[in-house]
Order: structure tokens, then C-alpha cells, then sequence
């Protein structure tokens, strides 16, 4: 038997196919179902009382969101600190290359646009305007010391190109044997660890192509002319920490033993503290909805099963936050079995952030 929030119901369950778009899946069954719902005899309704792409659809709009505050804020840290806005368009232009270009890496690979791979692209933001930085900073160094831009450029290039390949080639050492993995490991990390495997490669070439070029066109010979205020001000709150540091560093060149037995200490702290953590495969998430398994002795009845999952009805009614629930009596959630002594409980909650507001 099957109820829904106590009353008869019959239920339908739809599944993807491996590698279909869940989301594009939710929405097209939406649309079958609201068109055959007009075609219903009287006395017939349906409801989606549980639709588990609601939180991929909700996670992959805060990876969007959080990909756009990570890049507008790179832009920002890179603009107090060079304080020139040519000098910020050239990493800038930097984001959506390498982007577009992880994409293309990405559609080559066989990925989707998820969770992971987004979570990977994020990461990549601060990765993939390091290098364009570097080239930056280095020619303007050259720029302030007089040389015309072009030729500050070439040198600066001469400068930084070993470096460069030197940063990639760790990033892809450090990434790529994570998608080598095997079983449900290797699934779930390839995608992340090629996605941003990907993108440093990208930025790299990147890098050393279109940022010198950019570097020679855009930047200008420096001008004697006062700053902005709080560009003087951020310089001279940056010129005390450097000075401070640099002192500091000055001391404890002098000092290896000491500066070694601390050393030694924070790892072995950071040692016993890892081994004190909890460890788990997946992290536990609120995904907005639960599967419940009920389970009786072996001898009870399928009556006996029926009065059990009033109560859980009745639990559930009470309960501050439930949306939707749907009981079917005889089917064992453990084993997807028929069993006159289980039954299985599918509730969905109230949105997220109205069970936050009601505390």
C-alpha cells in the first residue's frame, strides 16, 4: 500500500539515465506530467511531492554566484595592488579566456557542467590569473625603472618564462595523479582534478602568449603625478607590515635551531590534530529531503506494518518543517525487497532558508 501524507495515492518514480542532465530531466517531466494533469478524469490531481534535483538545481546557482564574487574580488586585490587599470584589464582578460577555454577542455573530456567541475573552476579563478600577475608585475617593475614598455615587456618575459612553466608543471604533477584513482574515488575527483588541471595548462599558455602582447600595447610609461588617496594610504599601512616582516625574517635567519623546533612542533600538533579529526567519504548536507526505513519484527503482519506508519503520519504532520511525505507499506528500503514487516518513508522539507528564518 501506498499513502500520501495519509491519504491513497499511487506513486511514480522517474529516474535518469547514466549521463543524462538531471535538471533538463526535472523539467521535461514537469511539462509531461502538467500536460496529461488536464487530461485527468475529476477527482484526480497530481503532485511532485519529491524532486531530489531541486538541491542540485539550488547548489549549482550558488557555485555560480560564488564563480562570479571570486572573480570581481581577484579583480579588486589585483587593483589595490598594482593601482593601475590597464594594468588590471590584462589579468582580467585573463578570467574569461581561460574559462571559455576549460569549458571547450571540458565538453573535449567527455564532463558536464556540475558540481564538481565548478568547484574546480572556482579554485582555478586564483590560479589562473597568477601567471598573467607575474608577467604584469614584472614588466611594470621594468616600466618603473624607464624602459618603454615593449622592451620592458621582453624582458620581463626573459625573466619570469622558466618560472611559469616551472608553477604548471607542479599544478599538473599535484592534479593529474588524482584523476588516475580507481573505483568511486577516481569518479568523483577526475572531473575536479581535470578541470583545473585544464585550466592552469590553458593559463599558462595563455601567459605566455597573449599577456605580453597585451603588456606591450597597454601599459604606459609611469607618470610623476599624486595618487589617488587611498592608494597612498594602502601604501603606506602595506610599506609598515613589509617593513615589519622584513625585520622580523632578518631575525629568525639567525636563529635555525629555534626556528626548526617550532617547526617540528606545528607539524607534529598538526599531525595529532589530524589524527583526532573525524573522517568520512562524503559529507553529511542538507539536500532537502529524507528517506526513512521502517522496520518491524520478522512475524508482523502487513496490518501491523499499516499501523505503524499512521504514527509516522502522525509524526510527521507534527513536525515543524515538513513539506511533503509519501509511506509505502511492504517495500524494504534496505533491500528494495517486498516485505509485509518494512516500510519506506520518503519526506521532503520546507525551503532552506525558510527553516533557517523559522529558526
Amino acid at each position: 500500500f501506498t499513502e500520501k501524507e495519509g491519504q491513497p495515492n499511487a506513486n511514480i518514480g522517474i529516474y535518469q539515465l547514466p549521463g543524462a542532465n538531471a535538471l533538463q530531466v526535472a523539467e521535461d517531466v514537469k511539462k509531461v506530467v502538467e500536460e496529461m494533469g488536464e487530461k485527468f478524469p475529476e477527482g484526480v490531481e497530481y503532485s511532485i511531492p519529491l524532486n531530489t534535483t531541486e538541491f542540485v538545481e539550488a547548489s549549482i546557482h550558488e557555485v555560480y554566484k560564488t564563480l562570479f564574487e571570486a572573480g570581481i574580488l581577484v579583480l579588486i586585490v589585483i587593483l589595490v595592488f598594482l593601482q593601475d587599470w590597464r594594468a588590471v584589464l590584462i589579468p582580467a582578460t585573463t578570467v574569461p579566456v581561460t574559462i571559455i577555454g576549460a569549458f571547450a577542455a571540458m565538453y573535449a573530456l567527455g564532463f558536464s557542467i556540475n558540481m564538481l567541475t565548478l568547484f574546480g573552476l572556482i579554485l582555478a579563478i586564483g590560479i589562473v590569473v597568477d601567471d598573467a600577475i607575474v608577467v604584469v608585475e614584472n614588466a611594470v617593475h621594468h616600466i618603473e625603472r624607464g624602459e618603454p614598455p615593449k622592451e620592458a615587456t621582453i624582458r620581463a618575459m626573459s625573466e619570469v618564462l622558466g618560472p611559469i612553466i616551472g608553477i604548471t608543471l607542479v599544478l599538473l604533477a599535484v592534479f593529474i595523479p588524482a584523476s588516475l584513482l580507481g573505483g568511486i574515488t577516481g569518479q568523483l575527483y577526475r572531473q575536479f582534478a581535470l578541470t583545473i588541471a585544464a585550466t592552469a595548462l590553458l593559463s599558462a599558455i595563455n601567459a605566455v602568449t597573449l599577456k605580453p602582447a597585451q603588456c606591450a600595447l597597454w601599459l604606459r610609461p609611469v607618470t610623476k603625478k599624486k595618487k589617488f588617496i587611498f592608494y597612498r594610504w594602502f601604501e603606506s599601512v602595506y610599506g609598515y607590515f613589509e617593513r615589519t616582516y622584513t625585520s622580523i625574517v632578518k631575525r629568525l635567519v639567525r636563529l635555525v635551531i629555534p626556528v626548526f623546533v617550532v617547526f617540528a612542533a606545528l607539524v607534529t600538533l598538526a599531525g595529532w590534530w589530524y589524527l583526532r579529526m573525524p573522517t568520512g567519504f562524503i559529507p553529511m548536507e542538507d539536500q532537502g529531503y529524507i528517506l526513512m526505513a521502517v522496520q518491524l519484527p520478522d512475524a508482523a503482519s502487513q496490518q501491523r506494518s499499516r499501523e505503524v506508519m499512521k504514527k509516522v503520519d502522525n509524526v510527521l504532520a507534527e513536525t515543524e518543517g515538513v513539506a511533503s511525505w509519501i509511506t509505502i507499506g511492504g517495500l524494504s528500503l534496505l533491500d528494495n525487497s517486498s516485505a509485509s514487516n518494512a516500510g519506506t518513508v520518503f519526506a521532503s522539507f520546507d525551503p532552506f532558508e525558510e527553516r533557517v528564518a523559522k529558526g
